[in-house]
């Protein structure tokens, strides 16, 4: 995909001397290619990691391997200046904030703290406290769900990640304890 970036950008907007003739082309195709890598990575990852409290760090990622792409034309233009523009068009792409960035002392000012980022809790830490919540044993979950007792044990330590069928039971069964809707974060399978 980079090997295209670069030439989509040399063939449609840049020069051979590095000035680029066509910059709103170039801004259209920079801005594609940044949310399709921000796609790429995130399928990528998605595997590994819970995205939806990464998808900032992802999105700079992203920019970073779109302005790699731009640098390696030397255009006149100094890549800092796509950043924004860059940002800008992936949340779009995402249809919500990505989320704060943490920021240091210096861009904030002294004066103000940066808040801090809580990480979305697992699968089983989320488990846990509902089960704790209705005053269930994990076997009579086990019983209403219509999962066995060791499968519920093996997900409630982490040993193993819940399938989409027995989160979906999960949440049946406790919301049914609760008498509310319960939504369990999405299982993201270890690799």
């Amino acid at each position: 995909m980079r090997r295209l970036l670069r030439a989509e950008l040399a063939a449609h907007c840049m020069r051979n001397s590095g000035q680029c003739y066509d910059i709103p082309r170039a801004k259209d195709f920079l801005r594609s290619y940044a949310c399709s890598f921000f796609d790429l990575l995130t399928g990528t990852y998605s595997h590994k990691i819970v995205i939806r409290p990464r998808e900032y760090e992802i999105a700079l990622e992203a920019i970073q391997i779109t302005l790699k792409c731009w640098e390696s034309l030397n255009p006149l233009i100094a890549s800092e200046t796509w950043t924004k523009t860059l940002l800008e068009a992936i949340t779009l792409h995402v249809g919500r904030p990505l989320g704060c960035p943490q920021t240091s002392e210096t861009e904030v000012g002294p004066t103000t703290e940066p808040k801090p980022v809580l990480p979305s809790p697992t699968i089983a830490q989320e488990l846990k406290r509902l089960l704790n919540e209705a005053r269930t044993r994990p076997e009579d979950i086990a019983e209403d769900a219509g999962i066995d007792p060791r499968t519920v044990y093996r997900h409630l330590s982490g040993d193993s990640v819940p399938s989409l069928r027995n989160t979906g039971a999960y949440e049946r069964a406790i919301s049914k304890r609760l008498k509310r809707d319960v939504k369990l974060p999405v299982p993201v399978k270890r690799q």
